[in-house]
């Protein structure tokens, strides 16, 4: 008695889903790839420079007490980023309880860069004062104080915060000291060169590890000769197959997570030494984790030679 040949799986049926997964492969690589680039920073527009205002004078009297800024609440922190653009940041000062004569602000000494840094000096930093109203009425007069800085004017300059203090001046005033604090971050371009390393040797030593691992399971040519024939969905597979697609998709996640952690959240990146590896090694790390997930979509993917029939007597 002769049974009925059993076939475990359709040849066709196999190729075509694995065509499928690797057409869905290739979609996520390019989804992967336009998320990376709208991720990148961009840089923030904001005021570019001091505009000249209107100065009002105030009267001589003959009164030795001196006026007081009201300062206690005011700050410069300017943060420019990888940016090389001026920026000019302004702040509305209350003066109690004249009109400023002959008001002045200055960069008290230089800004202190606090990692080793070169200082950056009075001829760097451009700051305007003007009396914009004047004290009357038992109401305080109002000043304002502009800091305008062109980091592409300065010569040497160096990522890392950059401390010091602005000073207000008036003839019937006290001198006012008010807090300045520069941030400026390492080329972005230098930081994607040192991303892109730490994902590529991951990337190679991944593939490279699956490589050797494919050709000591290699099966015999016959086995696999139908894969490229025939079936309803175009074979992507002849170009990248979908193992491959996946792993640069996950190392293009990996190394994002990797560049935003490190670059993105460090508004002084790259004035440590050690800010260019942890970089890179963080990249090549994230990325490695990420290729969990290929050997998860292997298990779908499984293999695209179809199983043979079976026979009994």
């Amino acid at each position: 008695m002769k049974s009925q040949p059993r076939a475990v799986s359709r040849p066709g049926e196999r190729r075509n889903k694995g065509r499928l997964l690797t057409l869905a492969a290739w979609l996520l690589l390019v989804g992967v790839i336009a998320l990376v680039v709208n991720a990148l920073p961009a840089a923030a527009a904001g005021e570019s420079s001091c505009v000249p205002r209107r100065g009002i004078s105030g009267q001589a009297k003959p009164d030795d007490q001196l006026g007081e800024f009201y300062v206690s609440d005011k700050r410069f922190r300017m943060q420019f980023k990888e940016s090389h653009v001026r920026k000019a940041e302004t702040r509305m000062i209350q003066g109690y309880t004249k009109t400023p004569r002959n008001l002045t602000a200055r960069l008290d000494d230089v800004l202190t860069g606090t990692q080793g840094q070169d200082d950056i000096t009075a001829n760097d930093v451009h700051v305007v004062a003007a009396v914009v109203q004047p004290a009357m009425a038992g109401k305080p007069a109002i000043v304002s104080v502009c800091v305008q800085v062109d980091p592409g004017a300065i010569a040497n300059l160096q990522p890392g915060h950059y401390d010091g203090s602005i000073v207000l001046s008036a003839d019937n005033y006290r001198d006012s000291y008010i807090p300045i604090v520069l941030t400026f971050r390492g080329s972005r371009n230098t930081a994607l060169i040192l991303a892109f390393g730490g994902v590529l040797l991951g990337l190679f030593l991944k593939l490279g590890a699956d490589s050797e691992l494919r050709k000591r399971s290699k099966k015999p040519h016959s086995e696999g000769a139908e894969h490229s024939k025939g079936g309803l969905i175009p074979d992507f597979s002849r170009f990248l197959p979908a193992g491959v697609v996946i792993a640069i998709a996950a190392a293009l996640v990996g190394g994002l997570l990797g560049f935003v952690e490190i670059y993105n959240a460090n508004a002084t990146w790259g004035a440590a030494s050690t800010d260019w590896l942890k970089l890179f090694g963080t990249c090549f790390g994230f990325q490695m984790g990420s290729f969990s997930g290929v050997d998860i979509a292997k298990r779908f993917i499984g293999s695209d030679t179809p199983s043979s029939v079976m026979s009994s007597t």
